[in-house]
């Protein structure tokens, strides 16, 4: 192989490292958009539903009914679009760190500090919707024993 021939695979690798970690921050930030309006979402539906029971008339139990299943359905997609993100986002780390060798260093020293070794994409991508989940499971179990 010739010197130019080396120059120009340099090149093109680095093209490549480049066009990765571009896709990596593309995800992330998808990651973390979709996080923030689900959270706010999620935060809207519950707060409607604190006003409608705080309100001097009370409506049907079948309107809580109707509104906690609806934020079952939105958390299920909220859980299933972030966990689709973050595997995509986990791919894209694993490709990455085979280009870059600082981005293995810094994944295996933060992954030495970490107490419970649970991952923040994890929490983010499971754990949070599972509670609101919880969340909305208890407002439709509380409705249904107001139904008479």
């Amino acid at each position: 192989m010739s010197q130019i021939d080396i120059a120009a695979a340099l090149r093109e690798k680095e093209r490549e490292e480049d066009r990765i970690f571009q896709r990596t921050m593309h995800e992330d930030t998808l990651f973390n958009g979709r996080l923030n309006f689900f959270l706010v979402f999620e935060s809207l539906l519950i707060a409607a539903g604190a006003a409608l029971f705080a309100a001097g008339v009370r409506p049907h139990p079948w309107v809580f009914v109707g509104l906690a299943v609806f934020g079952i359905i939105v958390t299920w997609l909220w859980r299933y679009t972030q966990l689709r993100q973050l595997t995509l986002l986990r791919a894209l780390i694993d490709e990455l760190e085979e280009f870059a060798a600082e981005v293995k260093r810094v994944e295996r020293r933060a992954r030495g500090k970490v107490e419970h070794g649970m991952r923040t994409g994890s929490v983010l991508a499971v754990w949070v919707p599972w509670l609101v989940l919880a969340l909305w499971v208890a407002i439709l179990i509380a409705a249904l024993s107001e139904i008479r």
